[in-house]
């Protein structure tokens, strides 16, 4: 089955030139000051000192990195840093606001800030190399490739429309779909999921909520799933993606026998934001409208599953395709069309 999206004609990929992406300018995630200060740059150049003495990356590419590509985990440690006039720590919502326009950060808060984001990348980096090695990239960045893991299911972002009620994006992950699934082909949809959802600017600033559906998950199915390197998977640290909250519904009651070996894998700040509502899908539907959610989850969208969040990856892009240079794409009989991946 053709993954929708793709070309439906053979084409030919020539090379042109090595052309850099433009820095976005301010897009309302971030106020202006942040790109005409010199955060980026700070960051760069604290990477590079960063990797000068670092023996574990090998590539190359490491050595420029493309301002869009430092972007995101800009955006994510800013977050954290923005306050309010007041002095207190900014709610997401009025850090969206338009107040934060002419908002930027003092020089020590800058070099705190890029002292953040260089460790963050140097784990991203990392993490990269590691699934090079084994395998998991770069067929883990190539739709054509990943069209019949997407198919399966059991991860899916719902439409950037479909938030929960504080103003968050979801992922749906119905567990009993992974039964079968080798952890190779786990691994690469994880970070299918990882690379793609980088660059979504709300990820790395309102955050996200994920629902696990438990139905249908026998205890010899979590144990296949508790014995997978959870470290190796989702490293903490690495990703500018904020986990806000973590629903799990339909859980059996053997989960309680096993929630020891499960909390100890979560990061101490996730811990708390676990939540078991088993099969109450009233209290899911206060937190996540029931018109956004499948018939599984009581909800109304008979659509949610479908492949919009499939569209959104391939619109977006991923977050290595920052180092590939531009393309021409030659149709049959077709005039060549420049391409800036």
């Amino acid at each position: 089955m053709r993954p929708s999206g793709l070309p439906k004609t053979e084409i030919s990929i020539q090379h042109r030139v090595k052309t850099p992406l433009p820095i976005e300018t301010t897009d309302g995630f971030l106020p202006a000051d942040v790109f005409t200060s010199e955060l980026i740059p700070t960051a760069r150049r604290l990477f590079k000192i960063a990797l000068a003495s670092d023996r574990t990356l090998t590539n190359s590419r490491w050595s420029e990195v493309p301002d869009n590509f430092l972007l995101p985990f800009v955006r994510f440690t800013y977050t954290r840093h923005a306050q309010t006039p007041r002095g207190t720590p900014a709610a997401e919502d009025e850090l969206l606001s338009p107040k934060y326009s002419d908002k930027g950060c003092d020089g020590e808060d800058e070099e705190e800030i890029a002292a953040e984001v260089v460790q963050m990348v140097l784990g991203f980096a990392t993490y990269i190399e590691s699934a090079e090695r084994r395998g998991v990239m770069p067929a883990a960045g190539d739709p054509a490739a990943m069209w019949s893991l997407y198919a399966q299911n059991f991860m899916r972002l719902l439409p950037e429309g479909a938030r929960d009620e504080q103003g968050r994006r979801v992922l749906l992950a119905p567990l009993r779909n992974l039964v079968d699934v080798p952890e190779e082909s786990v691994e690469r949809m994880i970070c299918w999921f990882f690379l793609h959802s980088s660059l979504d600017p709300s990820l790395n600033v309102s955050g996200l909520s994920v629902v696990y559906d438990l139905s249908g998950v026998t205890l010899p199915d979590a144990y296949r799933l508790l014995r997978m390197d959870s470290v190796r998977l989702a490293p903490a640290g690495c990703f500018p993606i904020r986990m806000r909250r973590i629903i799990v519904v339909n859980q059996p009651w053997w989960m309680r026998a096993i929630w020891g070996a499960v909390w100890r894998l979560l990061d101490p700040k996730l811990r708390t934001r676990v939540k078991f509502l088993g099969p109450d899908f009233e209290s899911l539907h206060q937190m996540i409208c029931k018109d956004l959610l499948p018939p599984t989850l009581g909800g109304t969208n008979q659509a949610a599953a479908e492949d919009g969040w499939w569209q959104e990856c391939l619109y977006r892009g991923h977050m290595m395709d920052h180092f590939k240079p531009s393309f021409e794409i030659v149709g049959q009989g077709e005039e060549p069309i420049e391409v800036i991946l």
